[in-house]
């Protein structure tokens, strides 16, 4: 039971970051309101607020993620024992990859 809740869950916002992510790309945040947001999703209202309470909150949620998987994927690159020319290349593939992967979310964190 808990693993379809948890499955339902994050399927759930997975589809309200995938239409935050498309309603980004065609406006500033401060013009996307909850409602276009839900609809865009396909979910309730009702349902958006069971996990945030703003789109401001749900863009906090993300960033957090963004910044959590940064974090790790430079740890990992870290703790490989390459030479240094290496390791910079390697961070630094890495960087623009988070970016890229990230993108409608990234000029919000980059500006």
């Amino acid at each position: 039971m808990d693993e379809k809740k948890d499955f339902r869950s994050a399927r759930t916002q997975r589809h309200l970051r995938e239409a935050l992510s498309e309603l980004l790309l065609e406006k500033p945040i401060n013009k996307i309101s909850i409602r276009e947001l839900t609809e865009r999703a396909e979910i309730s209202r009702c349902t958006f607020y069971l996990y945030f309470d703003s789109i401001y909150s749900m863009v906090k949620s993300i960033e957090n993620d963004m910044l959590f998987d940064f974090r790790e994927g430079v740890h990992t690159i870290l703790s490989e024992n390459v030479d240094s020319k290496t390791l910079v290349s390697e961070l630094i593939a890495f960087c623009f990859q988070h970016k890229y992967d990230n993108l409608p979310y990234s000029k919000l964190l980059y500006i």
